[in-house]
Formats: structure tokens, C-alpha cells, sequence
């Protein structure tokens, strides 16, 4: 049990290497906020020395760090296999609170994997630390200590926060990913370029960003598994992917991060 809302009684720890990884982890710099940083996690160069990262190897490294900790995990999670190894030998121990920014499962199937309930997902999406607000759930048998640690994290980092139903994809990720599913198969079946997708997107619909530049973005990996899971988890049409989608992703061609997706860079 979390006797406590403040961020300040956890240590945090941050996984993964996606563009959206490094954007929260450099918010937490510049909230003055210590992060432990898994060995798997790019960080830059000019950050290497900074005093308020510490990286580690694993669980033992950070033994009798801190009383409880909050994880932020980038790490794509479709399956239990997904989940790196040190958040499952921390989990069992009961002062862990798990947020991860899963793509392509719910809160409440994290925490059926790791056997505790204390877990959240959250839209883990690259440019998402440009958002006013964050969206995150909690399993179905968190209890409200959960919720209101995870929210305090995310008030730290000066978010304001959405807690939504536990649902595969959310709710922004999952009806970005069904449009830009659309735009897929109207460059897949001939329809118009890309380009001029995203021109009609943003000069007649006055979208922010043409919704394949956007996913070169986010990232056509992330699109894919979101879209994969939406699908396994309804069962419905209007979730199964493009195959250039798929196409583009054996190939390595998942957006500006690769040099190539839907556009060269």
C-alpha cells in the first residue's frame, strides 16, 4: 500500500530508446527530477555527465536506492515476454508502481502478466511531451494509491492528466492510428501521394501535421502495434493495418528515426 502522493518518495527509473523517451527524460532534467536510466536507454552526449541521470544494469544496482519507485517504460510491451527483466524481478516486491507506454495491451493485462496490480499505460507516442495533458490508465484492480501516484508523476513533469478507461490504444493514440491507417491505404491503392494526403489534411482539414509526415514521426513500428493490438483485442475492420504499413516496417522503414518511412530524410 502507497501511503503517499508526493513524487518525492519515489525513485524513478525511465526504459527505453525511442524519440519519445529521450523528450521524457530531458523534461525531467529541466524539472530538476534525478532519474535512474536502464542501460538500454540512449542518452545523449551532452548528458552523459549530467549529475542527475544514473544509469544502471540492473535491479541489483539500484537496491536500497529508494523506498518505492516508479517506472516509465518506452519499451514496446505486446506480450509478457516484452516486459525487461528488471522490472520483473522488482514487481514482486510490492513498492513498484509500473507505467509503461504500451501500444498494443491494457493496464489490467500488464498487471495479470507481473502478478501486481500496480500498473498504468499511457500514451507513449513521440511528440507527447508537446501535449498540454496526458492521457493514462490503471488496471481494473489498481487501487486508488495507484492512480494518484501516477498522476502525481505526470502533475511533476507539469502535465495536466486524463484518466481514462483501460482500453488498448487509449483514447488520442487509437484515433490517430485508425486515420492514419486510412491515409496508408489511400497511398497503398493509388489514390494520391503522400504528399498530397497531407496537403489535403492540413490546408482542407486544418490539421496540425499531414497524418504520414505525422507518422513518420511517431514511428510506423508504433502505428503497426497499435493498430495489430487494436485488432486482436476487437476483432474489427476498421483496425486491420495497411499492408504498406506492415511492408514499410520489415523493411526498416519506420519514419524520421530510420531516414525513410513514408517520406526520405
Amino acid at each position: 500500500m502507497f501511503m503517499s502522493n508526493s513524487i518525492t518518495q519515489f525513485g524513478l527509473i525511465l526504459c527505453g530508446n525511442s524519440p519519445a523517451a529521450l523528450e521524457c527524460m530531458a523534461r525531467m532534467i529541466s524539472h530538476g527530477i534525478t532519474v535512474h536510466v536502464y542501460s538500454n536507454t540512449a542518452v545523449n552526449t551532452s548528458e552523459e555527465n549530467n549529475t542527475q541521470i544514473s544509469i544502471f544494469q540492473n535491479s541489483k544496482d539500484i537496491e536500497g536506492l529508494a523506498d518505492a519507485w516508479l517506472i516509465m517504460d518506452f519499451t514496446p510491451v505486446a506480450k509478457a515476454t516484452d516486459i525487461p527483466a528488471f522490472v520483473r524481478e522488482m514487481m514482486p516486491q510490492g513498492n513498484v508502481v509500473y507505467c509503461a507506454a504500451a501500444a498494443s495491451c491494457t493496464a489490467t493485462a500488464l498487471s495479470q502478466w507481473l502478478g501486481n496490480s500496480a500498473t498504468s499505460i499511457f500514451s507513449g507516442m513521440s511528440g507527447f511531451t508537446n501535449n498540454a495533458s496526458i492521457e493514462y490508465s490503471v488496471s481494473l484492480d489498481a487501487s486508488p494509491e495507484v492512480s494518484a501516484q501516477v498522476s502525481a508523476l505526470w502533475h511533476s513533469l507539469g502535465y495536466g492528466v486524463n484518466l481514462v478507461e483501460d482500453r488498448v490504444g487509449l483514447i488520442a493514440p487509437r484515433i490517430l492510428a485508425t486515420l492514419i491507417n486510412e491515409a496508408a491505404f489511400a497511398v497503398m491503392e493509388g489514390v494520391a501521394s503522400a504528399a498530397d494526403i497531407d496537403k489535403a489534411m492540413t490546408l482542407g482539414v486544418n490539421y496540425p501535421k499531414g497524418l504520414l509526415s505525422w507518422a513518420d514521426d511517431i514511428g510506423l513500428d508504433y502505428i503497426l502495434a497499435l493498430l495489430d493490438g487494436l485488432y486482436d483485442e476487437y476483432h474489427q475492420e476498421r483496425y486491420r493495418a495497411a499492408v504498406i504499413l506492415r511492408q514499410y516496417v520489415r523493411a526498416g522503414y519506420v519514419g524520421k528515426v530510420a531516414g525513410r518511412g513514408f517520406y526520405t530524410y
